[in-house]
């Protein structure tokens, strides 16, 4: 039977299981007091010998306020006032301490070198868990704790996936087990406090072969929570040979999570095997354990098999809803070790992807009643503290207000400061939209850093997209933006940006309507002009630099007329500059080829005629210092000259 704690516990289970961590600990520091008693029935000072074996076995001083045992069947002892000293470096003097402990064990077991508890209850256990600088636990006693820190020790590079039944065999039996007001705390690698409130905890059967009842109300880190369990009898759970069954439920205001199946390790709750089901009417009820908070509450729902072993946990044949949409997918984790992240990847896929249900409203506002506006996001990474997180999400059609699009894919990772996007492509109102782009830590906030590509997109569609049909163009559109900006939001980065932006277009319609007003032919006047002519080429090019951008050349070349433009845009501002003119070697005689300008805000610019003094240089090189994506369309484009 194994008794001592002097055994170095997983750094990992620590890390993951600060509940069961400290429960086992108590247990074995009362196993070893109770035993300590038992061998030295002579000893009329039960008390002082407690504590001095204690002291001697653990190497760290061991208090009691009073022992008092009561020989005979059942054998019942009785203590209060239990401290365990801390290691020298903790952060405070006791590392546990007990109120009250009362126990009534089973003689005829005792004297068969087992623990049989008919009755065990404890009261008001406190247990702090941390480490020092090197990584040392003080939860480490004798030799181990003065073992070399696990920072110095070997660590193999693959996860472990092995999985051994450690202690089942030898657990106590508790027919009649009982708990209240404790509290656990655990220091986590990054310096973060995990708090677990243990209100009460109870642990019921009629016998050791017989079922198992478990119940459990506390809250962690601030955040309530309640336990109810069902599992295999004590007999099972000695018979190594054996995986154990396990029922057990964890809710949380309304939702719930259950799980149905079978444990390897139960107490270390490895070799796990069967049905996870999570049911959620308010995903916030499940967010709010990690004080993580949406701007919306859908509810949440997901059913999967369940398996883990070791260091791997394994999610598959996922079903469920976000919000009322049906999802599928699979999950892989692999838990970090020794203070480093967990490895994520999942796989989503919807039918039908509503994000109404599932984003805040467009004019949500912040506190304080402003309304925040795109340039006012957020350039932030996820800490040290955040998982490495891959995923591939997928859905056949995604719909956001009038907003509809297809066949979206995205395939990303997320890891401390820094958010991939590897790749991302949808069908935007019929037009194929391909992204990616990266969001890493920088001195002040985030670099951004994006690339859209068009290819072959209808301009009516684009136009009526952005709210502004029209019927004088229409052509196959292929367009690129690349963009990096850092700041502490986007507004900030805008200051600091570069980029550029590239439309072209070849082999489109025109009406020739538009081309009587841009040259401001006087024939326009009497009449809208009808029809429309050929379009040869169409290019736009826009070089960013600190939030504003350069219009040159802006060129429409058709069989009626030429269309050369230049100008500013000012993201900032949000205002636009430009000036256009048409070529009088290309219009009738008729047209006075007067230089146009639009200038204001996006929304409502202004409508002007310049002098001569307005009329534009044509820019020499249009494709200059742009990404080679960019320059590739615009050496394709006969405009460009």
């Amino acid at each position: 039977m194994t008794t001592a704690p002097d055994v170095d516990p997983k750094p990992s289970f620590i890390r993951r299981h600060p509940v069961v961590t400290g429960l086992l600990l108590l247990l074995a520091i009362v196993f070893l007091l109770l035993i300590g008693g038992i061998w030295f029935l002579a000893t009329a000072d039960y008390r002082g010998f407690a504590q001095s074996y204690l002291s001697k076995k653990l190497e760290r001083p061991v208090s009691i306020g009073a022992l008092q045992i009561s020989w005979g069947d059942p054998l019942t002892v009785n203590l209060r006032d239990l401290r365990l000293a801390n290691a020298a470096w903790g952060s405070t003097p006791d590392m546990a301490t007990v109120g009250q402990v009362s126990a009534a064990l089973d003689m005829r077991a005792l004297l068969h070198a087992k623990l049989r508890f008919r009755m065990l209850t404890v009261d008001t256990p406190l247990i702090v868990l941390e480490r020092d600088p090197s990584g040392r636990g003080n939860w480490l006693f004798g030799a181990a704790a003065k073992a070399a820190p696990p920072a110095q020790q070997p660590e193999a590079d693959q996860p472990k996936s092995d999985v051994t039944p450690a202690g089942r065999g030898d657990f106590p039996v508790l027919l009649d087990f009982a708990l209240s007001n404790g509290k656990i705390t655990y220091r986590t690698f990054s310096g973060n406090i995990l708090r677990v409130d243990l209100h009460t905890v109870t642990l019921k059967t009629s016998d050791e072969d017989q079922p198992v009842e478990i119940a459990a109300t506390g809250a962690y880190n601030g955040a309530d929570l309640a336990l109810a369990a069902q599992t295999h009898s004590f007999r099972e759970l000695h018979d190594t040979a054996k995986p154990f069954g396990a029922k057990f439920t964890l809710t949380r205001q309304a939702a719930r999570l259950t799980f149905d199946g079978t444990l390897i390790d139960p107490l270390n709750v490895d070799g796990a095997d069967g049905m996870l089901k999570i049911d959620a009417p308010k995903l916030s009820d499940i967010l709010g354990i990690f004080h993580t908070t949406l701007g919306s509450d859908p509810a949440a729902g997901l059913a999967g098999h369940l398996t883990r072993q070791g260091d791997f946990w394994h999610l598959a044949e996922a079903k469920g809803e976000l919000g009322g949409n049906a999802l599928t997918g699979k999950i892989d984790l692999i838990e970090g070790r020794r203070g480093k992240s967990d490895d994520i990847k999942f796989e989503t896929a919807f039918d039908e992807l509503n994000l109404d249900r599932l984003l805040p409203p467009a004019d949500k506002k912040k506190s304080g009643g402003a309304t925040q506006g795109w340039q006012d996001m957020p350039l932030d990474t996820p800490d040290k503290s955040a998982p490495r997180l891959a995923a591939k999400l997928s859905a056949a059609q995604v719909r956001y207000k009038s907003l509809t699009a297809a066949d979206m894919r995205i395939e990303g990772s997320l890891a401390p400061g820094r958010i991939e996007v590897d790749s991302a492509a949808l069908a935007l109102a019929g037009i194929p939209l391909q992204a990616r782009g990266s969001l890493t830590a920088a001195q002040a906030g985030g670099k951004l850093t994006a690339a859209l590509d068009v290819k072959n997109a209808d301009f009516q569609a684009l136009a009526k997209l952005l709210d502004s049909p029209t019927r004088d163009l229409s052509g196959k559109l292929t367009g690129a933006v690349s963009l990096t900006l850092q700041g502490k939001t986007i507004r900030d980065g805008l200051k600091a940006s570069s980029g550029g932006a590239v439309i072209s277009m070849m082999n489109g319609r025109v009406s020739r309507d538009l081309l009587e007003k841009a040259s401001i032919d006087l024939r326009n006047v009497f009449r809208k002009g009808e029809g429309s002519a050929q379009v040869s080429c169409l290019l736009a090019v826009l070089r960013l630099k600190n939030g504003v951008g350069a219009l040159a050349p802006v060129r429409l070349r058709s069989s009626e007329a030429t269309l050369n433009g230049e100008g500013r845009v000012d993201f900032l501002a949000q205002t636009l500059d430009l000036t256009l003119q048409s070529d009088r070697k290309s219009t009738s005689f008729l047209a006075l080829d007067i230089p146009i300008r639009l200038s204001g805000p996006w929304q409502q610019p202004k409508v002007s005629l310049l002098g001569k003094a307005g009329r534009i240089k044509l820019a020499d090189d249009p494709t200059g210092d742009l990404p080679p994506a960019l320059q590739g369309i615009i050496e394709a484009n006969s405009c460009r000259q």
